[in-house]
């Protein structure tokens, strides 16, 4: 049996790498002497990582977050449309199921599309391989069907 064991040790009890304040991983342009490490340990079915550790070293930046009036403000652009937050997700909903919708239809189109080509192979003769005549014959047969429950269900919702 495999076990995943993970520790995740804090910066500020464990420095890794050097003092000088580079451990050697740099992330957008940033060194700092801390890191979080990730210790994950497999143990038990032989497999390659068995008796091994794999350690992953996350760089740890501090992130300079911007005041609350940044967030008013959005709010306020917002509340001064007249929107509340209900009606917007309300709008959103709306416009996800429009665009749902679309893609049903664009799907619709070229399922039809699809089963006129594969009648046009299934009739084209020597030209084409047996293996794909038949082929294509099976789906000139099934697709408008497919394409007839496809249409029933969006009708009903």
């Amino acid at each position: 049996m495999r076990r995943t064991r993970l520790n995740v040790v804090p910066p500020v009890s464990k420095p890794h790498g050097k003092e000088n304040g580079s451990n050697g991983h740099a992330t957008n342009g940033h060194m700092n002497g801390h890191s979080n490490v990730i210790e994950a340990g497999f143990n038990g079915d032989g497999g390659p990582h068995n008796g091994t550790l794999a350690t992953i070293a996350l760089d740890m930046t501090s992130i300079n977050l911007p005041e609350v009036s940044v967030t008013a403000s959005m709010a306020e652009a917002y509340l001064a449309k007249g929107e509340s937050r209900n009606e917007r997700v309300r709008k959103l909903q709306e416009e996800a199921k429009r665009l749902a919708r679309e893609q049903i239809l664009e799907f619709e189109v070229l399922l039809e599309a699809t089963a006129k080509m594969a009648l046009d192979i299934a009739d084209g003769g020597d030209i084409y391989s047996v293996g794909s005549r038949e082929l294509c014959r099976r789906l000139a047969d099934e697709l408008p069907r497919t394409l007839q429950t496809l249409q029933a269900i969006t009708k009903r919702n």
